[in-house]
């Protein structure tokens, strides 16, 4: 599944969830960005490939 962030178009095909669409509190992690240690057991992570591929989502 792809994220689609806000105000962009969705893809032309395959499956998709939209950031608006998000509740918060949630942190998108993209590939190598620097991620604080500081834990919210309320947010959802959603961890991204380099082509928007959602690969993983947590709670922390």
């Amino acid at each position: 599944m792809i994220l689609v962030f806000k105000d962009q178009p969705p893809p032309e095909r395959g499956q998709f969830i939209r950031e608006k669409r998000l509740s918060a509190p949630y942190r998108i992690l993209l590939p190598g960005a620097r991620v604080s240690n500081e834990q919210s057991p309320r947010r959802l992570n959603v961890e991204l490939d380099d082509g928007n591929r959602i690969t993983g989502l947590y709670c922390g």
